[in-house]
Parts: structure tokens; sequence; C-alpha cells
């Protein structure tokens, strides 16, 4: 009980980690330089690597919870948790731009500026939840209150696959021109964008379905026996190929931005 006479449930929390791997390895480089007084050109390029057995967080999603200590009598993490490159790896990532002051006094400005983008593809893999209980004691012999969950099984290795890179090139115009106002001055600016000014093309996201037993073929013992494809397991009709307007790159776009700045 505390101070006040009420009972409280104090809970401990731990953030468990033992068994769970997540390796980020990077080499980044960057330059600026200034030509005159009106032209700025610079770059900058990573390398990177991010390898493990567990993503940790998910685009769109944030952060993820593991289930390594959920049912350990029902999973294998060579199957389970296999180490490979995980989904948020990016080999390569590249910006390089150029702008060009081409008007600029006291009164207006001018400046245009473009910038060239170069993104790696992004890993993926076959997976599918698979019923393992038939291979393993019986939950309720073991203590459980329920019958563990279907454990997801990876047909490939992690991250054997990967999206198409992408490049895209970016153009803007800003103009904006200075008004005097009570010892101040106001700025009204307007800004045209192409983005993908080429409009470049590629495949961002992909169904990653595989069929198992599950979806009819073949059953097999996972921790004893390696699925043979075609036999207990093949890759569904659409994997690794779009589903939507998303799964691709943003095409040609024209956006028209304006504003004040005190």
């Amino acid at each position: 009980d505390d101070l006040t006479g009420l009972t409280v449930d104090v809970s401990e929390f731990i953030n468990y980690e033992e068994g769970l791997e997540r390796k980020y390895n990077a080499l980044m480089a960057r330059f600026d330089y200034r030509i005159g007084s009106r032209w700025n050109i610079g770059a900058n390029y990573t390398w990177s690597e991010t390898e493990g057995n567990h993503d940790g967080e998910l685009p769109g999603w944030g952060p993820v919870t593991s289930q390594i200590l959920d049912y350990v009598e029902y999973q294998d993490p060579s199957w389970n948790l296999p180490m490979g490159l995980l989904s948020t790896d990016q080999t390569h990532k590249f910006n390089g731009w150029v702008s060009w002051d081409a008007i600029s006094t006291s009164r207006n400005n001018l400046n245009i500026s473009m910038v060239q983008s170069f993104l790696s593809g992004t890993p993926y893999e076959g997976t599918q939840s698979i019923d393992t209980t038939p291979y393993a004691p019986d939950p309720f012999e073991l203590g459980y209150a329920n019958y563990p969950p279907y454990m997801d099984y990876f047909f490939t290795g992690r991250g054997a696959f990967r999206t198409e890179n992408v490049s895209r090139t970016d153009l803007a115009i800003n103009y904006s021109f200075f008004i005097g106002i009570g010892g101040g001055q106001l700025e009204v600016f307007i800004q045209p964008e192409v983005t993908n000014l080429f409009n470049e093309s590629a495949v961002v996201a992909v169904n990653a379905s595989v069929s198992g037993p599950r979806q009819g073929m073949e059953a097999f013992d996972p921790f004893t026996e390696t699925p043979v494809e075609g036999v207990n397991w093949e890759f569904g009709p659409s994997f690794g190929e779009p589903q939507g307007a998303r799964d691709y790159q943003l095409p040609r776009t024209f956006r028209l931005s304006f504003g004040l700045r005190f």
C-alpha cells in the first residue's frame, strides 16, 4: 500500500535483448563549394549496411517488439529469426545539388536550384507463418494457457531480394521581393517546383507472399526437415510485383508554394 492506503500494483519493465542482433555500419561524406557570389554546389553520400535478425522498426509503423521469448518451444531462431539484411538497409544514398542566384538585390531575389538523388532499393524476403504445434510438446502439458500462434518461417534468406533503385531530379525556382513596413521588411515569395523532372520510374514496394502448408502445400517438420520449393512452399503468384500506385516511385509532380516571411 502507498501513503494514501491504496493498493498499488508495481510492475517491472525489462528491455530484454538477449538473442537479438542489429548492426549498422556507415560511411558518410559531404562537400559544399561556392563559386563567386551566385553559385553554390554540393553533395552528400552515405554508404551503409544494416544487418541483424530483428528489424526493430518498420516504415510507417515505428518500433516493433520481438516475440523471441514467446512460446520458445515452438520456434527456432535458425528459421524464425535468421541473420541477414534488414528492411531498413539501403546501401547507397546520394544527393547532389546546384543553386544559382540569378537575381540578388536589396529589393528582390530569384534563385534556381536543382537536386539529383539516388537511393538503393530495400531488401525483402519470402516468409510465411506456419503451424509448429504438431511437432512440439502439447502446450497445456508445458503449462501454457493457450495454443501458440503460428510462427514466422523464412523460406528464403533474410533480405534475399531488393526493390529497384530510385533516381530522381528535382527543380525549384524561388522568386521573392521585399516590402518595407514600419522600419522592417516583409518578404513575399512564390516558388514553383517540379519533382522527378524526367518522370523516372521504379518499383519501391512489392508483394512478398509465399504459399506454404496453410495454402495446401505439403506439411513438413520445421525442426528436423528443410522445406523444398515446389513441394512444401512456393512463391505467391504476385511475389516481387507491385500491387498498387503507392508501390511505385512518385511520378513527375508540379507544386506551387507562396507566402509571406516577416
